[in-house]
């Protein structure tokens, strides 16, 4: 039998009393010397979304446009009639002016005319320069910007560099060459009548003797011709084919020159035949009334400011004042 101090067991409790509460009070006393500066938040305690830092969005990636080479213009055209030593000097003349490279059509040299059209017409240049009548007329039934030289067939719907110098200016270059000349006649069809209109008008004011006759065939012309000279001094060779073929030609130059008429013409086919003066165009000059015509889509016909009347001691450049 095991007997215990009573008093020693009470001593033993107060012991372990006295160290439990030592230790609470340490405790205590390092909570207050360590401040909580920051809340401790339980997993289950509720977030307060304010304070958490959100994600941006991604940003979106906007594709990158594709750069296009800006728009070249169109280009001009020359479409000539032919390598006439008259219409190349015009064509070659306007190349070296004009700043751009120009697409040249030779018509006479194309093996399918309307397909060179067609394929024109698909380019849809900003202008298309006819030079000579057969150009011209290749073009009547498109929709394309047209400016035409070296052509008297006038259309109301094409803009030109004129194909004649001004007419009073042209007579007097003439009869100062040749002052026995005071009765001159002209032949010409429905065509040309304006153009015959125009001299008739300009001699008259220059105190000319003006004859003039319209008709529709070259027997007629030749019949007319005929009537007019013993009349005439001087005749006026208006290049209009419907109504002058080549053998009438011969035949009014013949007869003619047999009395004493002087002839004036604007083709170099009829000088070689007999005719004593030729009336051209300066090609430089026409070439700048193109430039001007291209530049300017609302300038009117532009008119020649110079020609050469020649002869046969030689060629003359006329600078027409005004």
């Amino acid at each position: 039998m095991i007997h215990t101090n009573p008093r020693r067991a009470d001593a033993g409790l107060s012991l372990t009393r006295l160290a439990g509460a030592i230790f609470v009070a340490l405790l205590l006393a390092a909570c207050q010397s360590v401040p909580m500066t920051t809340p401790v938040i339980f997993d289950n305690a509720p977030i307060d979304q304010s304070a958490v830092r959100k994600t941006k969005p991604a940003k979106k990636v906007m594709p990158v446009a594709e750069i296009k080479p800006a728009p070249q213009p169109a280009p001009v055209v020359l479409l000539v009639t032919s390598e006439n030593p008259a219409y190349r000097s015009v064509a070659e003349a306007f190349i070296r002016t004009w700043p751009e490279p120009v697409d040249t059509i030779w018509l006479n040299k194309v093996a399918n005319t309307d397909q060179t059209i067609q394929d024109l017409i698909a380019k849809q240049p900003s202008e298309v320069i006819a030079i000579g009548a057969p150009a011209v007329m290749s073009l009547e039934s498109t929709d394309l910007r047209v400016i035409q030289a070296q052509s008297f067939q006038q259309n109301s719907l094409v803009r030109s560099v004129d194909a004649m110098p001004e007419p009073k200016a042209q007579l007097q270059a003439w009869v100062k060459r040749a002052p026995h000349i005071q009765r001159i006649g002209i032949i010409a069809g429905a065509a040309f009548a304006p153009a015959m209109q125009a001299l008739a008008v300009a001699g008259h004011t220059l105190d000319l003797e003006m004859s003039t006759r319209l008709v529709s065939s070259d027997k007629e012309a030749l019949f007319e011709f005929r009537r007019l000279v013993p009349d005439l001094d001087g005749f006026i060779f208006l290049p209009d084919d419907s109504v002058l073929s080549p053998t009438v030609i011969q035949e009014i130059i013949g007869h003619g020159r047999t009395n004493n008429i002087v002839f004036l013409t604007y083709n170099q086919l009829m000088q070689k035949l007999g005719a004593q003066f030729l009336v051209t165009q300066d090609a430089e000059d026409v070439a700048k009334g193109l430039v001007q015509l291209v530049k300017d889509k609302d300038r009117p016909n532009q008119a020649l400011s110079r020609f050469y009347l020649h002869d046969l001691h030689g060629s003359h450049r006329i600078d027409i004042d005004g």
